[in-house]
């Protein structure tokens, strides 16, 4: 953990807001694997502790993508809704956002699930859910 509260972990930076918001800021041209995202869950359990569920914005960035193991844990929702309760998913580019669109379109994670262009857009419509 970093000075700042800060969780680096092999592909993202985890933070926790002091609202509550967990933020999860991906690093440029990496693949997200199930390893990742494992490491992405327990990095939020260890900044929320009691508070889980709680919502995350999670940055996507430039991030290459995910794998089909990823894609199948997200679709399944099972621990995600144990560590989420909502997510805004906030993409730099118009293509990423329609496949964003289309993943949640086709999977439902079992939370609310929402792309943005902008972070500050993402934060408010966290705090509203």
């Amino acid at each position: 953990m970093t000075d700042n509260g800060t969780v680096e972990i092999d592909d993202a930076f985890v933070s926790l807001t002091e609202d509550g918001i967990v933020e999860i800021r991906h690093k440029s041209g990496l693949t997200q694997t199930l390893e990742t995202l494992n490491q992405q869950y327990k990095a939020t359990r260890s900044l929320a502790g009691d508070s889980l569920p709680v919502p995350v914005m999670i940055v996507i960035g430039e991030m290459k993508g995910q794998t089909g193991e990823v894609r199948q844990a997200l679709a399944r929702g099972e621990e995600l809704v144990q560590i989420y309760s909502a997510a805004a998913l906030v993409f730099r580019t118009a293509i990423a956002r329609v496949m964003a669109s289309l993943f949640t379109g086709l999977y439902q994670p079992g939370i609310p699930v929402r792309a943005f262009s902008e972070e500050d857009a993402a934060m408010a419509w966290l705090r509203d859910q």
